[in-house]
């Protein structure tokens, strides 16, 4: 059986920057510890849908979780 750690979510993400395709949401289905113990990790990232782009990985900054401390995670 395949544990699934991310999800691909309803709808269409912003366009790609390089070719202005739609791009596909994805985003954790549980956040795990190993995320938790990182100084940051993405909470939704997009990759971009046409085949022929060279980018496929899209991080916006705006999805960037950071870790303040260890009790601590806030929204940046």
């Amino acid at each position: 059986m395949v544990k699934l750690r991310k999800t691909l979510v309803d709808g269409v993400g912003d366009p790609c920057h390089r070719c202005g395709y739609p791009t596909e949401i994805h985003q954790h289905l549980v956040v795990t510890q190993k995320r938790l113990n990182q100084p940051f990790y993405y909470s939704r990232w997009f990759y971009c849908a046409n085949k022929r782009c060279r980018t496929t990985l899209i991080m916006p900054e705006k999805f960037k979780i950071y870790r303040h401390n260890q009790e601590t995670w806030e929204d940046a």
